[in-house]
This record gives C-alpha cells, structure tokens and sequence, in this order.
C-alpha cells in the first residue's frame, strides 16, 4: 500500500504540487547549513533556524496568490496546510522510516472529524525532511499520509534535491572605505548637575 502515489487518495497531490513544496525546504535547509557555520554555530542553532525558516517558508507559501493550491490551517508553531481540498498536513523533523510523531497528529486530527473515516481513507500527512546522510548523498523530503489507525498508506520521497556541494568564489572584494560614524555624547545626569551650577 505505501508504495502507491499520494494522488491516488487525493487529485491535489500532484507530482508538481509536491516537488515545489519539498524543492522550498530543502533549499532552506541547505541555505541555513552553509550560512551557519559559526564556530559558535552547533546543530541545535542550524536545526532551531532550519525548523524556524521552514515554518515561515511554508506559510508563505500557502499565503502566495501565485500559488492558490497551498492555504494554510494554522500558523502557529504546529504549522498545518492543506494542498487543494484535501487533509491536514503538517511539517515535522523525524526519522521518515519509523516517524514517532505521527500518533500525536492523529488524535488531533481525529479530534476533527465529524463522522469516522474507513481504513483506505487519508485522515492525515505528515512531510518530513530528513538530514543529509552519513555517506554523504543528499537528503530527501517524505510525504506520508496515515489512515485512522496510525497505517502508512503512503510514503512519497522527493526525486529532486538540492545539492549540497557548491562552488567557493576564493575572490576577495575591493575594500571601501567607509567614514566614521557621528557621535553624540549622551547627556547623564552629572553633566546635568553640572549644567545646573553653571546656570
């Protein structure tokens, strides 16, 4: 079951639709890793920007007239869109292959739902993009959906990602020379007290 196409449950899950969306984050998490490399920089701060980007990105998204396929349920920090007429998605840091956080969704997602929904039906999805691989191959983005029970009965990885080598410009830049920036002393309260007996 999990090897069938999202848009066999859902026409919105397109090919297109889930190659943009999976294309955004992992641009931002490849951008947030080579820009943070700080020696004061660790993985928590890359992960907490990472996680941080990726939630804004997917709002602006769903917030993008250009793209009236993404709306957004909730902004919050449980960031949760729809693609099209479709079920709640939300974005998570997991490991794809054994996802831990699934359960906690579908209690909320159950919480929603007016009528049960039969086992082959979509109740919800998650999209998880993974870290970059020990042997070095580029991460992935995973689009799985989970039925009523918690069963897999979808797990789409993304064909395309960014790569994470890239080119070093070794040029160094003309320097330019910039002026002093103008001063003022703040007047505190003994150069007040001194005003004070002058007058």
């Amino acid at each position: 079951m999990p090897d069938q196409h999202p848009s066999t449950f859902c026409k919105d899950f397109t090919e297109e639709n889930l190659q943009l969306l999976s294309n955004c984050l992992l641009q931002v998490r490849h951008d947030v890793f080579q820009l943070m490399q700080d020696p004061l920089d660790d993985n928590y701060t890359r992960e907490c920007a990472a996680f941080s980007r990726s939630r804004n990105a997917i709002i602006a998204m769903c917030k993008n007239l250009e793209l009236p396929q993404f709306s957004l349920i909730n902004g919050g920090m449980d960031v949760t869109f729809c693609i099209g007429n479709s079920i709640p998605i939300r974005f998570y840091r997991d490991d794809p292959h054994n996802p831990q956080k699934s359960d906690r969704f579908r209690q909320k997602s159950q919480n929603r739902e007016l009528f049960p929904t039969n086992d082959q039906a979509v109740l919800f999805a998650m999209l998880v993009v993974e870290d970059l691989n020990i042997d070095g191959t580029e991460p992935c983005a995973y689009f799985i959906g989970f039925n009523k029970l918690d069963e897999k009965l979808f797990r789409w990885c993304s064909k395309e990602s960014v790569s994470i080598a890239s080119e070093i410009d070794e040029s160094v830049p003309q320097s330019v020379s910039i002026s002093d920036p103008v001063l003022e002393k703040k007047d505190t309260q003994s150069q007040q007290k001194k005003n004070k007996k002058k007058n």
